[in-house]
């Protein structure tokens, strides 16, 4: 049996296209790290920052952001599934949402080295970055409307569907 792209849902496919681009978005430059600080250098290498050199824990929170959509998507291809108590596309939209905005708090607060060399200067790559992983975090969330799964849901799965109510809730009659 040939795994084929139509075993995945429109949200997984979005995650996990999103999730290759994020992980190309972040070799390109982030930050100009040239400035008056730095314009003596005539160097072979340009003085230009990406996720990988200049951000210090971001860059782990975005492999799991890619790591969990393609993750998701690769077991989806494989035949296998997600058994857990929470939806796998609610995890996917979790974390893409989480390095949506670790990528945008990067570009409010420019890292302590770019702004240091007197550069910092934002570069197109984490702009796309950006948009990447809010693509993750939109697959994510059209995953969860196609499962029919929500975050109101995530607490009913989380208490258990056969579990009795605590005492102590009792309905408006007082039964």
């Amino acid at each position: 049996m040939v795994p084929t792209i139509k075993k995945l849902s429109i949200g997984e496919a979005v995650a996990a296209g999103s999730a290759i681009l994020l992980l190309v978005f972040m070799f390109l430059p982030w930050y100009d790290l040239g400035g008056p600080l730095l314009s003596f250098w005539d160097g072979p290498y340009e003085l230009d920052g990406d996720a990988w050199h200049t951000l210090e824990a971001i860059p782990l929170v975005l492999l799991l952001a890619i790591t969990s959509a393609l993750g998701v998507a690769l077991l989806r291809l494989s035949g296998l599934g997600w058994w857990s108590r929470v939806p796998a596309a609610a995890v996917i939209c979790t974390v893409g949402s989480l390095a949506g905005v670790g990528i945008l708090f990067r570009i409010l607060f420019p890292p302590t080295l770019a702004v240091a060399l007197g550069g910092g200067t934002l570069e197109p790559g984490i702009f796309l970055a950006l948009a990447a992983a809010c693509g993750i975090a939109a697959g994510g969330l059209l995953a969860m409307r196609e499962e029919v799964a929500s975050w109101g849901g995530l607490l009913v799965r989380q208490r258990g569907a056969g579990e009795e109510e605590e005492p102590g809730y009792e309905d408006e009659a007082g039964e």
